[in-house]
Order: C-alpha cells, then sequence, then structure tokens
C-alpha cells in the first residue's frame, strides 16, 4: 500500500494560490498533484454549460483532447452525480460512490471515453458552480495502480478548502483581465464580444450592444447575422478563431461585412486571444470587434495641419472636402470668397501631393482617427 507524503501533501497548498495568480503554472502544479498522490494524472474538469475549458496535466492530453473533440464533456455523468453528492456533504468522491460496477464497465462515458485510456480509478472534488456551470478537480488512477486508499481521500481532503479558495481568486482575475479587454476596444469606440472556447458570447460592451439589431443578434449564446450568406461565413471565422485544432484547407476568413439596411454595413474582425494555453480560468477564448466604418470618417484638423502642414484654414477646408461638401457651399460656411477657397485647395493639393478633388478625399479619409 502507498504511504502518502504528508509533508508533500502541505507543500501544494501554496502551489495551488500561486497557479491562482500566475496561470501559466496550472499543468505545471497539475502534474506535481498526480505525482503526489500516485495518480496518473490529474485535471480540471467544466460542467457542459461553463465558459471555461478542460485542462489537465500533460500525462493526460490525448485523453483529454480525444474527450474534447468526441463532446464527452457536454455529457460527463461524473460531474453531473458528483455535484448532487458534492452538496449532500461529501467533499471527495470517487467512481465507487457514483456508479456500479456494470456502469463503469457500460455508460457510454466509460465503455467509449473513459476505459478507452484505462482510467478506471478516480478520486475527485467540485471547486464551484453546479453540474451545468461548475468546475470539477479529480485525480485519475489507471487500473494497475489501483483505487484511492481512504488515508489518501483524507489528504486530498484537507486540500478541498484551499482548491476551492484558490479557484474563486483564479476566475476573479481572469474577469478582471477581460473586463480590461473589453475597456480597451471601447477606448476606441469599438464594439467587442468576447468568446468561449465553444465559440458562445460570454461577454459584450456597451458599444457592441448599440450595434446589434435585426441585421446582427445573440440568442442562447451564439452570435448571428440575419443575412445567410453573411451568417454562413461569421460561423467560418468564429470557427477559426476559438478552435484548438488546425483548421488545414479551411478558407481563412478575417473580416465580415454584415449588411445592415438602410445604413451601410457594419465591418467585424475576429482573432484568438493571446493567452497561455494551460490558462483554464480565462474564459474568452477568442475576441470579435465591430466597427462601423462611417459613424464619423472624418479626418482631424490638427492632424492634417501636423502632417502635411496645413493651416489652420486649409486644415477646415480639408475636412468640409472631406464631408463631400463642395466650394460653394465651403465658402459660404467660413464666410469668404470663392477665390480664397480655390486658392486655399491649390495649396492643400501642393501640400499633399495630389492634384483631383478625388484623389484629394481618398487620401484625407485614411487620415481618420481609427476606427471612425
Amino acid at each position: 500500500m502507498r504511504t502518502l507524503d504528508e509533508i508533500a501533501v502541505a507543500g501544494l497548498i501554496e502551489g495551488f494560490y500561486e497557479a491562482a495568480i500566475r496561470p501559466e503554472l496550472w499543468r505545471h502544479f497539475l502534474a506535481e498533484m498526480a505525482t503526489t498522490f500516485g495518480a496518473e494524472g490529474c485535471g480540471m474538469t467544466p460542467g457542459p454549460g461553463s465558459p471555461l475549458q478542460p485542462v489537465c496535466s500533460p500525462s493526460m492530453d490525448e485523453a483529454c483532447e480525444f474527450g474534447l473533440k468526441g463532446g464527452w464533456y457536454e455529457h460527463n455523468p461524473r460531474m453531473t452525480r458528483g455535484v448532487k453528492l458534492f452538496y449532500a456533504s461529501c467533499d471527495v468522491v470517487t467512481e465507487a460512490m457514483l456508479f456500479t460496477p456494470w456502469e463503469l464497465e457500460h455508460l457510454p462515458f466509460h465503455g467509449e471515453y473513459v476505459n478507452r485510456f484505462d482510467l478506471r480509478h478516480f478520486a475527485g472534488m467540485v471547486v464551484s458552480g453546479n453540474a451545468a456551470t461548475g468546475l470539477a478537480f479529480s485525480l485519475e488512477r489507471v487500473a494497475s495502480q489501483g483505487p484511492f486508499a481512504e488515508a489518501e481521500l483524507d489528504g486530498l481532503r484537507r486540500l478541498v478548502p484551499h482548491i476551492q479558495a484558490a479557484g474563486r481568486l483564479a476566475l476573479k482575475l481572469a474577469n478582471s483581465r477581460q473586463e480590461g479587454a473589453l475597456d480597451a476596444f471601447a477606448a476606441f469606440d469599438c464594439g467587442a464580444l468576447l468568446l468561449d472556447w465553444r465559440g458562445r458570447v460570454t461577454r459584450v460592451n456597451a458599444k457592441a450592444e448599440t450595434l446589434m439589431g435585426p441585421w446582427l443578434n445573440i440568442r442562447g449564446g451564439v452570435l448571428s447575422a440575419s443575412d445567410r450568406e453573411c451568417d454562413a461565413t461569421l460561423q467560418r471565422m468564429i470557427g477559426a478563431i476559438t478552435s484548438q485544432w488546425s483548421l488545414q484547407g479551411s478558407e481563412i476568413v478575417d473580416l465580415v461585412a454584415v449588411p445592415r439596411p438602410p445604413a451601410r454595413p457594419l465591418v467585424m474582425h475576429g482573432a484568438p486571444l493571446a493567452r497561455s494555453a494551460t490558462d483554464l480560468f480565462q474564459q474568452a477564448k477568442a475576441v470579435i470587434w465591430i466597427v462601423d466604418p462611417y459613424a464619423n470618417p472624418l479626418p482631424w484638423e490638427p492632424v492634417l495641419r501636423q502632417a502635411f502642414g496645413c493651416t489652420k484654414a486649409e486644415a477646415a477646408v480639408a475636412v468640409a472636402l472631406a464631408q463631400g461638401r463642395d466650394i460653394d457651399e465651403i465658402a459660404h460656411m467660413r464666410g469668404v470668397s470663392l477665390g480664397t477657397i480655390r486658392a486655399q485647395i491649390k495649396g492643400i493639393f501642393a501640400k499633399t501631393n495630389t492634384r483631383r478633388q478625388a484623389e484629394l478625399v481618398a487620401l484625407l479619409l485614411r487620415f481618420a482617427p481609427f476606427p471612425k
């Protein structure tokens, strides 16, 4: 019988809190947990409605990837049964407490998934939440390692409050980081939506809400466009930016134009979030940002003065031209003669190295403040 190293168990406590603050340490920490308890591996498993993504020790990578691809985390009887026992004051559960011997052989979750990797024994706990949106922690053993002894379960029970506290801290920090990401897009007047690893919307900033309408909506966490062809393109982009497996041969979709009659289309961009692949608690896998290109497509006068050496009057005339005003209207608006306006436009042509008004306006619009 294995003897549990009590000093090593106590030493794990600090690791929980360190991983909560530094997410890149989770995989190393889970591997240390598995070694301390004589397990094949260790993992954190979210409920089917959770935006979190499973993470595991390196020894469990193949099993974890197979579970993700096969949808087994969506139909996980360990989670549904384990949560019920947990809230009935059972802090640590094992396979023998949740399943009959027949179920361990014949339930699809075991017969088609778990037993494929010989993971016959486990000891787990609920970190937070409920069966749908919660998070569970488990140690996994292959058949030859045998079930967990009572002394080992007692050692795991002593860690329960620390694992739960670290989990709450990690979630809080992750939420703060994501709110900061949304604020950054808002600073540039961009609508932004964060997506989880399933492609579901988890957060939306206020600007994105104002750009929603019949042409673009969120139902059941799924972002979709009313235009069928546009929506097909949007779903391809969402799949590409949230997939953790390479989409070989797939068309790269880097923007989607969303029809918005009678107004002009919105432009949507998407990208995976730069993150540690081991950051379980960073709920967002990708971001989509929305730009209204025609909200205010005008250059700033100070920019034109600095970039081209325009006078204050020339910069004002340039902005009026970018607005589509003709020279008669500009002269009336500024209270000067047509000759004065023509002279100022001639000066603008010289300073911007342009010759025609259409060429000048095209250049000016490039100096509009992003993304307006």
